[in-house]
């Protein structure tokens, strides 16, 4: 028995139509389960991007509110005076 590759939606449609009845469906269920498999993998591809988006969001917030570098440029001698812009 020599198997012949199929290469497009119509050839693979023609062949499940050509199953019997119980075949056509159990095929039906695999695609189903295939896709359901392929919306989950998305989902999860996504998922995991943002979580660790995220994380990184998170530690460098965390990073920068404790960073006080700028603190030594700051004239202690504005804090608390007044700024007229007129």
């Amino acid at each position: 028995m020599q198997t012949q590759p199929i290469t497009s939606i119509n050839q693979a449609v023609n062949y499940i139509q050509s199953l019997p009845i119980s075949m056509q469906q159990e095929m039906i269920d695999w695609i189903n389960v295939f896709q359901s498999e392929i919306g989950k993998d998305k989902m999860n591809t996504s998922q995991n991007f943002f979580e660790s988006w995220q994380n990184w969001h998170d530690k460098s917030e965390v990073f920068l509110d404790n960073d006080n570098s700028w603190a030594d440029t700051k004239d202690r001698n504005d804090i608390g005076r007044e700024v007229s812009f007129e």
